[in-house]
């Protein structure tokens, strides 16, 4: 399976620039850009490891065949609410891509969204071949704004964002040791094993 967040990401943090200055102990004279910029990175690396999405965004996800009905195709990313917009297609090498129509397929959203190809009779037979390829497009995300990231993740973040704020200059990001414990044991909660 293959899958990529659409860009562009937020560029807005998902935590109130006020809570971010409290919780960054900020000096007066701080780059207010420089410690958003911290929060936005905080902010992808725990939607990275938590597979999430903090803000609604459109996820795309490849899958290569054979595709048989009533297969479920766990959804790399979540959470998927209830009436968020979903397509569907297929193609075969050298083909164009063919939507699906609702009635062929079911989404179940939350923190583990799935999909099920359902055979209403008409789902193509090309599906159940092993060079087809699905092409999945949905939206995830706890909702439009910071107002709709769950308190605890917005603390990872806090965490995650003071944690690289003290300790930059000493370890370079993306090295583990500048992780905040309270936000990967926050990470931890969200990230589910799959099947």
């Amino acid at each position: 399976m293959k899958y990529d967040r659409r860009l562009p990401r937020t560029t807005i943090p998902p935590v109130s620039p006020p809570h971010l200055s409290m919780h960054l102990r900020e000096h007066p004279g701080e780059s207010a850009y420089e410690l958003e910029q911290m929060a936005l990175a905080a902010a992808y690396e725990i939607e990275d490891l938590a597979q999430v999405a903090l803000v609604t965004q459109w996820i795309d996800v490849e899958l290569a065949g054979p595709h048989l009905p009533g297969t479920r195709v766990s959804l790399p990313i979540g959470p998927v609410l209830n009436g968020a917009a979903v397509t569907v297609h297929w193609e075969e090498p050298g083909q164009s891509s063919v939507a699906l129509t609702p009635s062929q397929y079911q989404l179940r959203g939350g923190m583990r969204p799935y999909l099920r190809l359902i055979d209403d009779g008409q789902l193509p037979k090309a599906l159940q071949v092993g060079s087809t390829t699905l092409l999945i497009a949905y939206e995830a995300g706890f909702g439009p704004d910071a107002m709709t990231v769950p308190a605890d993740l917005q603390h990872a973040i806090l965490d995650q964002a003071a944690s690289a704020y003290d300790q930059r200059g000493v370890a370079e990001p993306g090295d583990g040791t500048w992780r905040s414990p309270h936000a990967a044991r926050i990470i931890g909660k969200y990230r589910g094993v799959r099947a």
